[in-house]
Order: C-alpha cells, then sequence, then structure tokens
C-alpha cells in the first residue's frame, strides 16, 4: 500500500535514501528536509513545493505513536490509506506541534518517485494555470520573479514554457527552499 513508518527523530535524508531502492518518496519538499527529522518536517507549518501536487506534508501522515505529558503512550490514525475511523486525532496532534503529545514515530503514505522529470522555466505562472496542461509536481516562483514547473513523464508543449536542464531546476529549487 506504499506505506512505512518512520521515528519522529529519523533525518529526512536518512528516510529519502532508505526508499530510493524501493522507486518510492515521502511528497514533502520542504525547507529543512535535507538536514532535519522527520518530526519537525511533519509538525512544522505545511511548507512544501509539492504542495500543489499531494498537498501539506502533514496530509502524508496515516498515524503515529504519541507520549502524552503523564508518559501514556497513544496510537493514533491507521497503517491504511483508506480509513473512515471517527475523529482523526492525528491531524490534532500534529497540529499542536508537540504541546500536546511528544510524537515518537509516524505512519505516512508513501508516494512513486519521479522516473523521468521534465523540467521548465515559465514565462508567467498565473497565466499557466489556466493553460490546457497536466498538473505538474512542481509548480513554484522564486522571489526574483522565476516560476519553474516540473511534469514526471509528460513534456508538455506551450509558449509559456521553456526546457531547462535538471541541473538549472534544481538549483532554482534549493534558492527557493533556502529563502
Amino acid at each position: 500500500e506504499q506505506t512505512g513508518e518512520a521515528g519522529a527523530g529519523t533525518p529526512a535524508a536518512e528516510l529519502e535514501a532508505a526508499l530510493q531502492p524501493h522507486r518510492l518518496m515521502l511528497a514533502g519538499d520542504a525547507p529543512g528536509a535535507d538536514t532535519g527529522t522527520m518530526g519537525g518536517l511533519l509538525l512544522a507549518p505545511d511548507l512544501s513545493l509539492l504542495h500543489q501536487a499531494y498537498g501539506p506534508p502533514r496530509d502524508q501522515v496515516l498515524g503515529g505513536s504519541w507520549m502524552l505529558a503523564d508518559a501514556t503512550e497513544v496510537r493514533t490514525g491507521t497503517r491504511v490509506v483508506k480509513s473512515v475511523a471517527g475523529y482523526d486525532l492525528t491531524r490534532l496532534f500534529l497540529g499542536s506541534r508537540g504541546r500536546l503529545a511528544a510524537c515518537l514515530s509516524l505512519v505516512l503514505r508513501l508516494q512513486p518517485r519521479p522516473q523521468a522529470l521534465r523540467a521548465f522555466r515559465v514565462a508567467d505562472a498565473r497565466q499557466l494555470r489556466t493553460a490546457a496542461l497536466p498538473e505538474p509536481l512542481w509548480l513554484f516562483q522564486e522571489r526574483a520573479g522565476a516560476a519553474w514547473a516540473a511534469w514526471d513523464g509528460v513534456a508538455p508543449v506551450h509558449a509559456l514554457l521553456a526546457a531547462c536542464a535538471p541541473e538549472e531546476f534544481a538549483a532554482a529549487r534549493a534558492r527557493t527552499l533556502q529563502a
């Protein structure tokens, strides 16, 4: 079902390296993801360059284990993607950012890793949203005004798009995450 469990203190980069041979990823391309921990990434504000395609990073959390102030351990959520088990306490604990309970581990929804990423510089991101193009995985704009988009396995043709090298896209992504 493309799920996995990771400790809250697991470095996000370590999890990504472990998932790579399985062609999976956690869909959370957020500031600090290369140096932070899973708990920090998923309990932090909902910032992610993959937000448009997969939603905020916290939407990738299916459940978890938590320690309450009285040292009681609580499990929330589920280990399966589809569940209709009443109120979602996992969202409550994630949203509290550690004020209600300390995060011990998280059950995560994983996504297939892009295999043939096609990156483009975008002339006008506002117009791109109204163009008849498939939804990109990445669509972000730098402070300086340049916008970038990337699709997996699709190379759309449109006057607003100019193909760019993967290195150029990666550099723009890194600058955006740092800003």
